[in-house]
């Protein structure tokens, strides 16, 4: 009779292909830091990378903090989670300049088909 082992019950888990995260998609405006906390308790500034959700996807305030990766048109973005939005649609996010701008120029304006995800 097989004894499973450790590498063989690794082998078989890792054989099926789950999404590790959930991966979002929707638009994105940019905004300029407020250099007062945020709602989540940072103060951070326009030469950062920071992001502010919506609040259903603050969870609470338990996603401060966390980082997201944006992606779109080939080019991608690391930003740290740190203010609601609340003018942003379900998916939507806002962006400082700074990060905004690895996407794309400031005078686009808007992203639309911008996906992201907690990282």
């Amino acid at each position: 009779m097989l004894k499973p082992t450790l590498v063989s019950i690794a082998l078989l888990i890792s054989s099926f292909q789950l999404p590790l995260v959930a991966a979002f998609t929707g638009k994105v405006h940019h905004y300029m830091v407020p250099s007062i906390p945020g709602a989540c308790g940072f103060t951070n500034t326009n030469a950062e990378r920071v992001a502010a959700l919506p609040t259903g996807h603050l969870a609470g305030g338990a996603n401060c903090g966390r980082n997201i990766q944006v992606t779109y048109g080939g080019a991608s973005v690391v930003a740290k989670v740190v203010e609601y939005c609340s003018a942003c649609g379900t998916n939507d996010i806002d962006l400082s300049q700074v990060a905004f701008q690895v996407l794309a120029p400031l005078s686009v304006g808007v992203i639309h088909g911008v996906n992201w995800n907690f990282i």
